[in-house]
C-alpha cells in the first residue's frame, strides 16, 4: 500500500514524497538523504513535535487509527529539517569549491545562520550563492573577514557600510575597488586600505591621491604606489624619499626635480642599485652615488656616466662583487690585467668581456677555468692543444678534460684530472678505461670510477680487487649488489656499504649476521623487517649486544623477549627501555635467570640489600656479579650466606673469622668452604648449626667423636654420615634414635635387631618398625611391645593386624590405629563390641562422663574409628554417635586453656569428622548438624581468643557462632577465611571493606565477592582473584581424570562470577580480557573431557562475557593481542586489520597458529602479497604446515634452501616447489636424500633416472613405488638397489618376480628375496634349494609343494653339519604333509645326521 508523506519545513514550505506503508524510518531517511545530497544523520524528522530517533520504526506506526484503511493513499504529516551540527562539521571538512557545490544541493532558505556562517568562513566566495543572505551584515562580515575581495558579492547597501568596508580593506586593501563611490572618498576607509596594500591608492578619488597623509601611508607600505599619487606629491621630496626607501624602483615615478636631487637618488640606489637608470645624468656622474649603487648591485655600473665607467676604483669594486660587470667598464679598463683578473676571479665568464689581448692569456684562462670550466669552450684550439696548458687546466679543474679531447688518451693528464675529479673518467679514452691498474688508481680518489670501466665492471676478479681498494664502489656495481661474496667484501671495508646490498641480501639472516660479526656498524643498514624477528635478534645479540639498540621500542619493552635475550647475552639489559630497566620485578626475574645481568645495571637503578639477597636466595652466583665493594662487605656477606649457603664460594672473602661466623649461621655452607672442611673448629660450628653439614666434612673428622656427637645432637639424621664404628656403638646411636626414629635406618645391621633401640625409635617415628629385621618383626611379643609404644606402628606389622590382642594394645596407645585393623577383624562381629567393652563404651552414658581430657579424647577417637567400621549398619552408627556426642559435650565444658588447646588440636569438633560416618544416611545429616552446632556454640562460649583462633583453624568453630566483637578481630577472621572464603559474610563490615581481608577470602572462594564491600571491588582486588581461580581451573584441566564433575563445575562458576563482576567494574581491561580468554579455553577443554558437563559449559560459553576479548579497542591493542598470541589464546585473524599486518605479530602467531598466514590471505590480500615474499615468515609457517609452501611466492618456491627446509618438515612440501627445481636432477638428488618419498613429486624424467631413484630408495625403500615402470622392470637396476635394501624387490614389476635367472642372482644378495618372488618361482626346487642353502629361514617362504623328500635331503646334504637347522626350520614351516607324526624318511634323515 502506498503512503503520501507530506514534509513541512520551518520556513512554511512543504513538499510530498511517496513511500511504502511497511517502509521503516531508516529507509525513508536514506531516500531523503539521496534527494538532498547529505548524510542520513543530517536528516531530522519530527512527528507531533516529537523527534523520531528509532530508525527501525515503520511509517505505518505513525498513522492515526483508521487512516490506513482508506482507498486513497494515506497521508502522513512530518516536520522536516537538516541537522545543523552535521552540516557544519561536514562543511569544515570540505574545500572551498566543494563547499559551493554542497550549498547548491541544499535549500538555502531553510539553512540556519550557523550553517551559512560556517559556509562563508570556509569559502567566502559562497557569498554569491546564498541568495538573500547576501543582505545579512553578519554573514557578509564573516565572509570579508576571511577574504576582503568577497565585498564584490555583497549587496550595494553593505558596500557603503563603514564596518563592513573597514573589515574588508583591513583583510585586503584591494577590496576598496568594490566599495561604493562615496566610501572610496572616505579618508578613514582609504587610510586602512592603503595601510594594508599601498597600491590600493589607485582605487581612491583624485582628492585623496593628492592628500599628503594618505599618500605617505601608501608609499610607506608600497613605494610603487607613488605612481598613483598626484603630480604635486610626486615632486614632493619627503613623499618621494619615503617611497624610494621602501622600493628604489619608485624613483621611476618621481618628477624630474626629485630625480636630480642627490639625496633622493642616493636613497633610491641604496635600496636598489639599478634604480640609477632613472636618475638624472648629473647624479649618474656623482662619485658618491655611483659608489652606493655599485655596492648595492655591481651591474648598476651599466648606468654610470662614462667618467664613472673609467674610474678604476669604482670598476674594481664592481667586478669584485660581480665579475660580469666588466662588460660595462670602459675599454681601457677591460685591457687592464688587474681589473680583468679581479673579474675572472669572481666569475669565469667575465673573460669574454676582456680585451682581446688578455682574453686568451695563459694565466687569465687558467684563472677563469678555476671559476667556470665552460670557458674552455671558447678557447682557441691552439691553446687547448698545448699539453702543458692541458695539464695545468685539469689540475685546476678536473672537468676541463671534457674540453680537451686531444689528451683523452694521455695517462698523465687523465690521472691528474681524475685526482681532481673522478667523475671525468668518462671522458678518458676507452683504452685507458680498460686498464685495471689505472681504474684502481682512480678508485683511490673516487668510488664512482667503476662506472666508466664498462668491460672491467663485469669481471669478478677485478670487482673484488676494486672493492678491496675502495669498498664504496659497491654503490655503482648494481650487478654485484646481490652477490654475497662481493657485498661481504665491501662490508669488511666499511660496514655502511651494506646499504648498497640487494633487498634479498639485507633480508638474509645468515648473511647479515656474518657481516655483523665482521663489521658491527653494518647492522643499521639491514632490512628493517629483520628487527621485528625475535629469532634474528637473539642470534644477533649473541655476537654483539648493540644489535638490540636497533630494535623497535615494542621489542625492547617486551619482558618475555628481553629475558630470552639476556639469557643469550646479559649485556643486552642496557639496551632495554628505561621503564623496563626500572622495573624491579623484571630485574629480579632477569637476575635469577642470568645473574651476570647485575653487572650491567646502571647507577640510576639503586638496588637495596634486601632485593639483592632475594636474588641470592635463588641464584647464589649472583654474588660474583655484584660490585667489589658490596662483595667485600662482611655484614652483607653473612646475610648472603644466610640466604643461600652456596654464596660462600662466590664472596671471595679470605677472612677466617668471617668464614667461621658464616658456618655458624649456615652449617651447610661447609660444602663450599674448601680447606675448612678439614678444620675441626670450623666443622664443629657447621654441624652445630646443621647436623647434615657433616656430609661435607673430611673423612678424618667424620670419625671424630666430638664432631659426630655434635652433628647427631643437632640433627639425628646426621647419623648417616658418621663413621661405621659409631653406627655400631649402642651408646652413641641411642640418643639419636630417641630423638628421631628415622635415624634407625642408618645404624648397623646388628643394632637394628636390638629391641630397645627399635622401641626407642618408635616413640618418635612409627615407621621405624620397617627398619627392624624381619626376624624381630615376626615375634608376637615384640610386636605387642611395639604397638604399645606406638599404636600407629600397627600399619607396618604383618599378620598381627588380625591379632585381637595386638590391635587392642595399639588402640590403647593410639585410637587412630583403628584404620590399620586387619580385614579379618573388621569382618568379625564380636571384635567391635569387645573393643568398646574394653574402653568402657559398650553402653550409653547415664550421666555426663567424668574423665580427664586425654581419656575423653581417646574414647572419642575410639568411637570415631568404630563408626567407620560399622559403615552401613544404621542402628550401630546411631548408638555410637549418641555416645560420641555425650563425650564431646564433656569436652566442650569450660576447662583450663592448656587442656582445651589439646581438644582443639585433636580436631574432634570439626564438621568433616562430624559427618564422615553418615555417608549412607543422608536423613541423619540435619539432626547431626544441629547437634554439632550446639556443641560449637558451647565450645565458643568456653574459649578465649587463643582458643578461638585454634578452633577456627581446626574448623571446630565458624564466624557465625562468634560475637560481633570477635568477628571484628582481624586474626580470627583471617584464620576463618583460610578454611572457608565465604566466612567473609559473617565478618564485621569494616573487615568486609579491608583489601587484605577481601583478597584472602577471594583466593579461597570466589563466591566471597558477594560479601565484599562494593567500595573495594576494584582492579587491585578482582583481577588477582580471577587470575588465581583461572589458574586453578587450568591446573585441574590437566588432572581432569582425578576430579569430580561438580568440583569442576563449582570452580568454573566461581570464575564466571568473578569475571562478570570484574567486567562491570573494569570494562575493557586488557588483563581481564586475557583471563577471560584463558577461562574460555579451559572450559572448552573441560567440556570435551566431561560429557556430563558439556551442555552446561556450552550454555555458559554463550554468555556475552566472552565477547569482551573481541571488542574493537582490545583487538587494536598490540600488547593485548601479543600476550594472547603468546599464550595461544587468540588467533591472529581476531586482531584488528593494522595488527594483522604487523610482521612481528605474524611471526609470533605462526609459532602457535599454523593457519595465521591463511587468514591474512583471506582477509588482507595486499598484505598477504608482502608476507608470501618474506622468507622468514614463510619459513616460520613451514615449521607447522608444509602446504604453506604453496602460498609462497614464485621466488621463494624456487629458493633451494627454503624448499629443502620445507621437505625436511614434510616430504609433501615438494609438491609445491617450483617446477624448475622439480626437474633439476642435482636438486632432486638433494631432496630425496632428505625425504625419499618426495620422489613422487619429481619430474617424470627424473623418476626414470636410476641415480635419483637409488638415492630415494637408500633413504626410504618404499619410495620405489614412485619410480618409473621401466626402472621397476630393469633387472640390473633392481639388483643394484637390492644392495641397499632387499625389500625393493617387493615393489618391482611382476615380470621381475617371475624371472628364475634373476631370482637366482637376487638370492646371492639377499636370502629374503624368495619371499618376494612369484608363485612359480617359490615352487621351483632349484631356486628353493639355493635359498635354503643361503638361509634355512627361506623354508618359510617356499611353496609347500617344493618341500618334498628329495629337496629336504638335498638341502640337508648341502648344509652339511648344520643340517639340523634346516630340518628344524622345515618342521617349523608347517608345510609337511603329515601333521601328527613325521614321515619315515624324515625320521631316518634326522637319525642319520644326529646318530
Amino acid at each position: 500500500m502506498a503512503l503520501q508523506v507530506v514534509l513541512s519545513q520551518a520556513m512554511g514550505q512543504s513538499f510530498e514524497v511517496r513511500a511504502g506503508v511497511a517502509e521503516d524510518l531508516g529507509c525513508f531517511k536514506q531516500k531523503l538523504a539521496e534527494m538532498f545530497g547529505v548524510p542520513t544523520v543530517g536528516i531530522r524528522l519530527e512527528h507531533n513535535k516529537k523527534i523520531l530517533l528509532d530508525d527501525t520504526l515503520a511509517l505505518e506506526a505513525l498513522l492515526q487509527p483508521g487512516e490506513e484503511s482508506n482507498d486513497d493513499p494515506a497521508q502522513l504529516l512530518l516536520q522536516f529539517g537538516l541537522r545543523h551540527a552535521e552540516e557544519i562539521s561536514q562543511l569544515q571538512k570540505l574545500t572551498s569549491e566543494e563547499v559551493i557545490g554542497f550549498l547548491g544541493k541544499l535549500p538555502i532558505m531553510e539553512l540556519s545562520r550557523d550553517v551559512i556562517l560556517a559556509a562563508v568562513r570556509r569559502a567566502p566566495k559562497a557569498l554569491g550563492r546564498i541568495g538573500s543572505w547576501q543582505d545579512d551584515k553578519e554573514v557578509v562580515l564573516a565572509a570579508v573577514a576571511h577574504d576582503g575581495m568577497a565585498l564584490e558579492l555583497a549587496c550595494e547597501a553593505l558596500k557603503e557600510d563603514e564596518e563592513v568596508l573597514l573589515t574588508a580593506v583591513a583583510q585586503n586593501g584591494f577590496a576598496l575597488e568594490f566599495a561604493a563611490r562615496a566610501a572610496r572618498a572616505d579618508p578613514k576607509v582609504v587610510a586602512v586600505a592603503v595601510d594594508q596594500t599601498g597600491t590600493a591608492l589607485r582605487h581612491t578619488t583624485d582628492g585623496l591621491r593628492a592628500d599628503r597623509i594618505t599618500v605617505l601611508i601608501a608609499v610607506s607600505r608600497d613605494g610603487l604606489a607613488l605612481r598613483h599619487a598626484s603630480d604635486e606629491l610626486r615632486a614632493d621630496e619627503e613623499v618621494v624619499l619615503t617611497a624610494v626607501r621602501q622600493c628604489g624602483e619608485a624613483l621611476r615615478f618621481a618628477r624630474a626635480v626629485c630625480k636630480a636631487t642627490a639625496a633622493v637618488v642616493a636613497e633610491a640606489v641604496r635600496c636598489q642599485g639599478r634604480a640609477l637608470r632613472h636618475a638624472a645624468s648629473s647624479c649618474r656622474a656623482d662619485a658618491v652615488i655611483l659608489s652606493i649603487a655599485v655596492e648595492q648591485d655591481a651591474l648598476a655600473l651599466e648606468f654610470a656616466s662614462d667618467e664613472g665607467k673609467s674610474d678604476k676604483e669604482l670598476v674594481l669594486a664592481a667586478v669584485r662583487q660581480n665579475g660580469l660587470a666588466l662588460e660595462f667598464a670602459a675599454p681601457s679598463l677591460r685591457s687592464d690585467p688587474e681589473v680583468v683578473l679581479a673579474a675572472v676571479d669572481n666569475h669565469g665568464q667575465a673573460l669574454q668581456h676582456a680585451a682581446d689581448v688578455l682574453r686568451w692569456d695563459h694565466r687569465m684562462v687558467l684563472r677563469a677555468v678555476a671559476q667556470d670550466v665552460e670557458v674552455l669552450m671558447d678557447v682557441p684550439q691552439e691553446l687547448k692543444g698545448d699539453r702543458s696548458f692541458a695539464l695545468e687546466a685539469v689540475r685546476v679543474c678536473g672537468t676541463a678534460l671534457k674540453h680537451l679531447p686531444a689528451f683523452a688518451s694521455d695517462r698523465e693528464v687523465v690521472l691528474s684530472a681524475v685526482q681532481q675529479n673522478a667523475g671525468v673518467l668518462g671522458w678518458a679514452s676507452a683504452e685507458l678505461r680498460r686498464d685495471p691498474s689505472l681504474i684502481c688508481a682512480f678508485l683511490r680518489y673516487d668510488s664512482s670510477a667503476v662506472l666508466y670501466a664498462e668491460t672491467l665492471a663485469r669481471d669478478r676478479e677485478f670487482v673484488l680487487l676494486a672493492l678491496t681498494v675502495n669498498p664504496q664502489a659497491l654503490a655503482y656495481l648494481q650487478d654485484f649488489q646481490g652477490d654475497r661474496q662481493m657485498v661481504l667484501q665491501a662490508v669488511l671495508g666499511d660496514g655502511s656499504n651494506l646499504c648498497y646490498g640487494s633487498e634479498e641480501l639485507r633480508m638474509d639472516q645468515d648473511f647479515v649476521l656474518e657481516a655483523f660479526a665482521a663489521a658491527p656498524e653494518c647492522l643499521r643498514h639491514a632490512a628493517a623487517l629483520l628487527f621485528e624477528d625475535d629469532d634474528f635478534l637473539l642470534r644477533a645479540v649473541t655476537c654483539n649486544p648493540c644489535a638490540l639498540g636497533l630494535a623497535s621500542h615494542d621489542v625492547r619493552s617486551d619482558p618475555e623477549f628481553m629475558l630470552q635475550a639476556i639469557e643469550v647475552n646479559p649485556a643486552v639489559f642496557q639496551y632495554s627501555t628505561f621503564e623496563l630497566r626500572q622495573d624491579r620485578d623484571f630485574l629480579f626475574k632477569a637476575a635469577c635467570q642470568t645473574p651476570a645481568v647485575l653487572q650491567h645495571v646502571d647507577d640510576q637503578c639503586r638496588l637495596d640489600d634486601g632485593f639483592l639477597l632475594d636474588i641470592i636466595a635463588v641464584r647464589a652466583e649472583a654474588v660474583s656479579c655484584m660490585p667489589d665493594g658490596r662483595r667485600a662487605d662482611k655484614d652483607f656477606g653473612l646475610r648472603a650466606v644466610q640466604s643461600n649457603a652456596s654464596a660462600l664460594r662466590y664472596l671471595g672473602i679470605s677472612d677466617m673469622d668471617f668464614a667461621l661466623e658464616a658456618l655458624q649461621l649456615r652449617g651447610d655452607a661447609l660444602a663450599y668452604a674448601g680447606e675448612l672442611q678439614a678444620d675441626k673448629n670450623a666443622v664443629l660450628k657447621a654441624v652445630r648449626s646443621s647436623g647434615a653439614a657433616l656430609s661435607y666434612a673430611s673423612e678424618a673428622l667424620r670419625a671424630d667423636p666430638d664432631v659426630c656427637l655434635a652433628a647427631v645432637q643437632s640433627d639425628p639424621m646426621a647419623l648417616q654420615f658418621v663413621a661405621e664404628s659409631f653406627k655400631a656403638d649402642r651408646r652413641f646411636v641411642l640418643p639419636a634414635v630417641e630423638k628421631n626414629g628415622r635415624a634407625l635406618a642408618f645404624i648397623s645391621e646388628e643394632l637394628r635387631g636390638d629391641e630397645e633401640l627399635v622401641l626407642a625409635a618408635l616413640s618418635t617415628d612409627p615407621g621405624a618398625l620397617l627398619q627392624a629385621p624381619s626376624s624381630l618383626r615376626s615375634q608376637r611379643q615384640f610386636v605387642c611391645r611395639a604397638v604399645r609404644q606406638a599404636g600407629m606402628s600397627l600399619e607396618h606389622v604383618g599378620s598381627e593386624r588380625n591379632d585381637e590382642e595386638v590391635v587392642k594394645e595399639a588402640l590403647s596407645q593410639d585410637a587412630s590405629a583403628f584404620q590399620f585393623t586387619g580385614e579379618q577383624l573388621r569382618n568379625s562381629s564380636g571384635f567391635l563390641w569387645d573393643v568398646l567393652l574394653r574402653f568402657g563404651l559398650s553402653e550409653d552414658f547415664a550421666d555426663e562422663p567424668e574423665c580427664d581430657i586425654q581419656e575423653l579424647l581417646h574414647k572419642v577417637q575410639i568411637l570415631e574409628g568404630a563408626e567407620a567400621m560399622a559403615k552401613s549398619d544404621r542402628d550401630v552408627v546411631v548408638k555410637l554417635r549418641r555416645r560420641r556426642y555425650a563425650l564431646l559435650n564433656s569436652l566442650a565444658r569450660p576447662s583450663p586453656s592448656t587442656e582445651m588447646h589439646k581438644v582443639l588440636l585433636a580436631g574432634v569438633f570439626s564438621l568433616d569428622r562430624a559427618l564422615c560416618s553418615l555417608e549412607w544416611f543422608p536423613d541423619l545429616w540435619h539432626s547431626a548438624l544441629s547437634e554439632h552446632m550446639l556443641l560449637q556454640r558451647k565450645l565458643a562460649d568456653a574459649a578465649d581468643k587463643e582458643l578461638l583462633l585454634e578452633g577456627v583453624r581446626q574448623q571446630a568453630l565458624g564466624l557465625h557462632l562468634l560475637s560481633a566483637e570477635e568477628c571484628s578481630d582481624r586474626d580470627i577472621v583471617f584464620a576463618a577465611l583460610q578454611q572457608n572464603g565465604s566466612s567473609l559474610r559473617h565478618a564485621a563490615p569494616a573487615l568486609q571493606a579491608d583489601i587484605d581481608v577481601v583478597s584472602a577470602a577471594l583466593r579461597r572462594d570466589g563466591f566471597a565477592i558477594f560479601f565484599a564491600n562494593p567500595g573495594v571491588q576494584d582492579r587491585e582486588i578482582l583481577l588477582p582473584a580471577l587470575q588465581h581461580h583461572v589458574a586453578r581451573v587450568r591446573l585441574w584441566r590437566c588432572q581432569a581424570h582425578a576430579l569430580d564433575c561438580w568440583q569442576i563445575c563449582e570452580l568454573v562458576q566461581q570464575c564466571l562470577v568473578l569475571a562478570r563482576i570484574s567486567l562491570d567494574k573494569l570494562q575493557a581491561d586488557e588483563g581481564l580480557a586475557l583471563e577471560i580468554l584463558r577461562l574460555e579455553s579451559c572450559m572448552r577443554e573441560l567440556a570435551a573431557a566431561f560429557p556430563a558437563l558439556r551442555e552446561l559449559l556450552a550454555a555458559e560459553l554463550e554468555d556475552s562475557l566472552f565477547l569482551l576479548p573481541r571488542r574493537d579497542e582490545l583487538r587494536s591493542s598490540r600488547s593485548f593481542v601479543d600476550s594472547a598470541v603468546k599464550d595461544n589464546l587468540f588467533w591472529l585473524h581476531h586482531a584488528s586489520v593494522e595488527l594483522q599486518r604487523d610482521r612481528r605479530l605474524v611471526l609470533r602467531a605462526l609459532k602457535h597458529d599454523r593457519f595465521s598466514l591463511q587468514h591474512v590471505r583471506e582477509h588482507h590480500l595486499a598484505e598477504f602479497e608482502k608476507l608470501r615474499r618474506d622468507p622468514r615468515v614463510v619459513r616460520e609457517a613451514l615449521r607447522h604446515n608444509s602446504w604453506v609452501l604453496g602460498l609462497a611466492s614464485e621466488e621463494l618456491r624456487a629458493d633451494k634452501r627454503l624448499v629443502l627446509f620445507a621437505v625436511a618438515q614434510s616430504f609433501a612440501a615438494f609438491e609445491f616447489a617450483h617446477k624448475d627445481l622439480r626437474s633439476s636432477k642435482r636438486f632432486v638428488l638433494c631432496v630425496v636424500r632428505v625425504a625419499g618419498y618426495a620422489l613422487q613429486y619429481a619430474d617424470a624424467n627424473l623418476r626414470a633416472d636410476g641415480d635419483v631413484v637409488l638415492e630415494a630408495v637408500r633413504q626410504n625403500v618404499y619410495s620405489m613405488e614412485f619410480a618409473a615402470d621401466e626402472l621397476k622392470s630393469d633387472r640390473a637396476f633392481i639388483l643394484k638397489a637390492m644392495r641397499f635394501n632387499s625389500a625393493v624387490l617387493e615393489l618391482s614389476a611382476e615380470v621381475i618376480k617371475a624371472d628364475k635367472d634373476f631370482m637366482l642372482e637376487a638370492l646371492k644378495l639377499s636370502t629374503e628375496a624368495l619371499g618376494c618372488a612369484g608363485k612359480t618361482i617359490k615352487s621351483d626346487k632349484e631356486v628353493v634349494l639355493r635359498a635354503i642353502e643361503q638361509n634355512t629361514l627361506a623354508a618359510y617362504d617356499a611353496a609347500g609343494s617344493a618341500l618334498d623328500k628329495d629337496v629336504v635331503q638335498e638341502a640337508a646334504h648341502r648344509k652339511g653339519p648344520l643340517c639340523g637347522e634346516i630340518i628344524a626350520e622345515i618342521k617349523e614351516a608347517r608345510k609337511l604333509p603329515f601333521r601328527s607324526r613325521e614321515p619315515e624318511w624324515f625320521v631316518e634323515l634326522y637319525n642319520s645326521k644326529f646318530s
